[in-house]
């Protein structure tokens, strides 16, 4: 009962806070960036010029599976605004929630491989398969730019009882099933982090599912969870009013140094850690090889523009700006490290070899 309490008041809040944070609704949203009225910019480099080999002539699509100014959301508009600039096409943002993201992931990669579908995921594709979601993964997609990704934490509510992680886990281990964890989405950096928690602390937190940063953190704040995991990207406006307190990182080394990291009290926890979200732009597997070297060159140009670096700090995103073998090669170490994880704690069936990973 109180798990459904907390999810139907949990929702009334997002439309009652929805202007002072990010909301991630079930609802499919489109936004459109204004399109820029000049042409791509002309280097005499040889990557561009085998970009020049194709040039979108009409609008293209960018699919994302979360909520409209959830993390990854708000992380990718800015970059999609900057290249729009260089392209002279505009980029319309779709946001289709739903099953961890895998409904929009999924219907993206049903669409034709032309370079008009940008194909847009944060960590949770990387683990579909594992979770008998959808069998498609990053595996069936060309990684066109791993961006940047962010530091979990785990915060109460200004007033929560809570001083430490630790405090929580011995009042769940005193009395379980009675400490309450909120977070968005059942596969991805929630999940991991879970896995990791169970793994060296021993205790299993009673939780429910968000449809999105925005509706995690109002539960927090409202007293209908205890606690709840989100991205230092999407606190930060609650942290600076005094509405939520971290007490502390899910990872290996301090966001900030006033929050402690949670190896701190749990030094075990260092192996299997960073568990960070990421946000990925990818386009379907098969799509020729201009196409994926004009995006190379696009998202690169804007990924390295003052104006998205500028964005990247403000919102206190770590930048990555993968693109090639080394962003195939993070998916693929994040793929592998995660699953293993999953496996090991028994949140997943499925080994890591079963998944084809070494």
């Amino acid at each position: 009962m109180k798990k459904f309490l907390a999810m139907l008041l949990a929702a009334a809040m997002v439309m009652a806070l929805a202007a002072c944070g990010s909301s991630d609704g079930q609802s499919s949203e489109a936004g459109t960036t204004p399109a820029a009225t000049e042409g791509q910019s002309a280097d005499s480099t040889s990557t561009e010029a085998q970009a020049e080999a194709w040039k979108p002539t009409k609008s293209v699509s960018a699919e994302i599976g979360y909520g409209a100014g959830g993390s990854t959301d708000a992380a990718l508009r800015p970059l999609f605004s900057v290249a729009e600039k260089e392209m002279g096409q505009t980029i319309v943002v779709n946001n289709v929630t739903g099953a961890s993201a895998s409904i929009s992931f999924n219907a993206a990669l049903q669409q034709p491989a032309d370079g008009y579908t940008l194909v847009i995921g944060a960590e949770t594709p990387a683990l579909y398969d594992a979770y008998d979601l959808i069998p498609e993964t990053y595996d069936d997609t060309e990684i066109i730019m791993v961006v940047a990704n962010t530091d979990n934490c785990i915060f109460v509510s200004k007033d929560s009882p809570y001083q430490t992680f630790t405090e929580m886990v011995e009042a769940e281990k005193a009395n379980p099933g009675t400490v309450l964890k909120v977070a968005s989405g059942k596969v991805g950096a929630s999940a991991n982090i879970s896995a990791v928690i169970k793994a060296v602390a021993g205790v299993s937190f009673e939780e429910y599912t968000s449809d999105g940063s925005g509706t995690t953190v109002t539960s927090v704040m409202g007293g209908f969870a205890d606690w709840g995991l989100a991205s230092f990207t999407s606190l930060k406006d609650y942290i600076a009013s005094g509405d939520v307190r971290v007490l502390c990182s899910a990872s290996s080394e301090r966001v900030k140094e006033e929050y402690p990291c949670i190896t701190e009290e749990y030094p075990d926890m260092a192996k299997y850690l960073p568990m960070n979200a990421f946000y990925a732009v990818t386009v379907k597997k098969g799509t020729d090889q201009a196409i994926i070297d004009y995006y190379t060159e696009l998202f690169t140009k804007a990924y390295n523009s003052d104006t998205y670096q500028e964005t990247l700090a403000n919102m206190g995103l770590n930048p990555l700006g993968l693109t090639g073998e080394e962003a195939a090669k993070f998916v693929h170490d994040y793929r592998l490290n995660a699953i293993t994880v999953l496996y090991e704690t028994g949140a997943i069936t499925h080994s890591p070899e079963e998944l084809g990973l070494k």
